[in-house]
């Protein structure tokens, strides 16, 4: 396999092109933001802002291409767009997603499960909606699919289907610029509305965050942008470029800045606030839903079309924009490889500390940018610039490498066809809620409807009767999530009747709600234990509004959370501190007990001896209150 040499009959989209190294750097910040919130999410909370400066780009370069060739031809024009876009994605998709199932095979680990159906949305790019159709959450989820950071490109993707069609009715019915201006923004207004009315803060916003109607705005801005940039017919040649750091091509015809000063402080303040967002935004906020994330995506339009008017070159010698350009030139590999390395590294070798965390992060992010530069070297550079298969002048040389990716591709395919549906600690889940309802089944009398979720269902309360006749799991209100529903067959063993609230994500400052209608309804029992945190930190004023919202007469045990997250600790030194200072709570230990469990089925989710020593822990916290006056 050789590059095809360069002739006088070449193609235009083959002739060499001015690159804009600014918009490369552009790319490169991008493409940091979202690696660093993927390897330290509680460093860069805002890093996921860094997809939609991609998208934004996307737009404008694929609407600013389309504009000048939408000309011509328009089969040829869309034959030629499809086949670039084909070139540019596919090769290193398919590579990354072969090796990435031959290494989970490998491995053994949690993320060779459900891999079928990743791999059909990842090649058809319907990542996107594949996840929300499965119900999978982008931030609460503690074995991700290897595959989740798909569900950008395939958006991607389906834009790259869509708007070349959209836009040449555009350019054909609507004849005056200002108007194509509109309709391109009603398109991103209406996509910014779908997300800001769809977000609730008591649901999770994964669907609005996959969703191709509910973050399409930012690639429907940078077609504005593209639009507004210049008219149509003043759009010099460009070679169509993606997200994915394709060689940028710019207009030949640039406008003269008169006010450098003011050219040079628009671009220090717009860089200035995306750094503060990548800082500071969080991806669960309703700000961010509620127009933070368009707010970004327009600052970035903006940005990209000073950016192009400026005098380029002078500005990137002037500036050390080495390390980004090269990070951008590179920042599709990047995106492709660093979130399979992220979950594979994860899964063997759980950190908690915050030097831990650093050290494996550092790891990650050095095998990430190996592969990404691999990729670029020798995948995404040669089918870019045009290659022709021929039979190697030394068929020796290629024999080893050859024998190695037929090694792979069989490891990753039959990895796919043997891919399970549920994890062990799915199936424990599974086992603990039907281990819940099973009880429920044998004393229907007692029986009281579920309110978070009808595969959890808890007996109410006897009839009143002195504390001291009423057996203690007949006292106890447990709110937990899914380490307490894999518990659930020893709590039930250890504490018959008590009442269990849990469920899969569960996030504790959902307690508040829940309680305050279980205080209202009546069936707010006098134990209430919150066996949470394993989701995510508790936000401020959260454990004094829980136990305000239960009222005088309860007394509440928090349970101490474990797993491999950034945020386990702070959750932990939280309840400590909490319960040291308020009388009427107890702790109960189970990040300290955790440590004498043998069976975690991923290191959080605990087997059946697991489950008996987190009752224990529990059991006698509740003990340990009740005994006190």
């Amino acid at each position: 396999m050789r590059a095809a040499p360069r002739t006088s009959n070449s193609t235009p989209e083959a002739v060499p092109r001015e690159r804009n190294h600014l918009l490369d750097a552009l790319r490169g910040i991008a493409v940091s933001g979202v690696v660093a919130y993927h390897i330290w999410p509680g460093a860069v909370p805002g890093g996921f802002l860094g997809v939609d400066v991609f998208f934004v780009i996307s737009g404008y370069l694929i609407t600013v291409g389309l504009s000048r060739d939408l000309g011509a031809s328009r089969a040829r024009t869309f034959q030629r767009f499809w086949i670039r876009r084909a070139r540019r994605i596919l090769p290193a998709l398919v590579v990354m997603m072969t090796v990435t199932c031959a290494a989970a095979g490998v491995l053994g680990a949690m993320s060779a499960v459900r891999l079928r159906g990743q791999v059909v949305s990842g090649l058809t790019f319907t990542t996107n909606w594949h996840q929300i159709s499965t119900g999978e959450s982008y931030f609460a989820s503690l074995n991700p699919p290897i595959f989740q950071h798909l569900w950008s490109l395939a958006i991607e993707e389906q834009f790259y289907l869509l708007w070349p069609l959209l836009l040449l009715v555009l350019l054909r019915l609507v004849r005056r610029e200002r108007h194509r201006w509109m309709v391109v923004a009603v398109l991103a207004v209406a996509s910014i509305l779908a997300m800001a009315v769809g977000f609730s803060g008591s649901v999770d916003p994964s669907r609005l965050y996959f969703g191709t109607d509910t973050h399409g705005f930012s690639l429907m801005l940078g077609a504005l942008a593209a639009l507004v940039r210049v008219p149509v017919a003043q759009f010099a040649s460009i070679q169509l470029t993606s997200i994915q750091l394709l060689s940028i091509q710019l207009p030949s015809d640039r406008f003269t800045v008169r006010r450098p000063a003011a050219v040079k402080s628009s671009v220090a303040l717009a860089l200035a606030a995306l750094l503060v967002a990548f800082a500071s935004m969080s991806d669960t906020s309703a700000f961010a839903y509620r127009g933070g994330i368009a707010v970004i995506a327009a600052m970035t339009g903006l940005l990209i079309i000073v950016l192009e008017t400026v005098d380029h070159r002078r500005v990137a010698k002037a500036l050390p924009l080495g390390p980004l350009v090269w990070l951008g030139e590179r920042s599709y590999g990047l995106y492709l490889w660093h979130w399979p390395v992220v979950v594979l590294v994860a899964e063997r070798w759980a950190a908690t500390s915050g030097s831990g965390l650093a050290v494996r992060g550092l790891v990650i992010l050095a095998i990430s940018v190996l592969l990404a530069s691999l990729s670029w070297k020798y995948v995404e550079k040669p089918f870019l610039s045009g290659i022709r298969w021929a039979w190697p002048e030394r068929p020796d040389r290629w024999l080893v490498p050859a024998m190695a990716a037929t090694v792979v591709m069989a490891i990753g395919l039959h990895t796919v066809a043997d891919s399970p549906a549920r994890t062990v600690a799915e199936d424990s889940i599974a086992a603990g809620a039907e281990a819940i309802l099973r009880s429920q089944q044998t004393d229907v009398a007692d029986m009281e409807p579920a309110v978070m979720e009808p595969a959890v269902i808890e007996p109410a309360a006897s009839a009143p009767a002195p504390a001291q006749d009423v057996p203690l799991g007949r006292q106890i209100t447990l709110f937990g999530d899914s380490v307490a529903v894999a518990s659930a067959p020893a709590l039930l063993k250890d504490m018959a009747g008590i009442a269990i609230r849990a469920k899969v994500g569960a996030q504790v400052w959902d307690v508040v709600d829940q309680v305050k209608r279980l205080r209202k309804a009546g069936r707010l029992r006098k134990y209430v234990v919150i066996a949470l945190g394993t989701n995510g930190a508790a936000p401020r004023g959260t454990f004094p509004s829980i136990v305000d919202a239960a009222g005088p007469g309860h007394r509440f045990v928090f349970v101490t959370a474990h797993a491999p997250r950034s945020w386990v600790r702070p959750y932990n030194e939280s309840v400590r501190a909490f319960v040291a200072t308020h009388p009427g709570c107890a702790l109960a230990d189970w990040r300290s007990a955790s440590r004498q469990v043998s069976d975690f089925a991923d290191g959080i989710h605990p087997g059946p001896r697991g489950g008996g020593i987190y009752a224990a822990v529990i059991r006698r916290a509740v003990r340990d209150l009740a005994a006190q006056p």
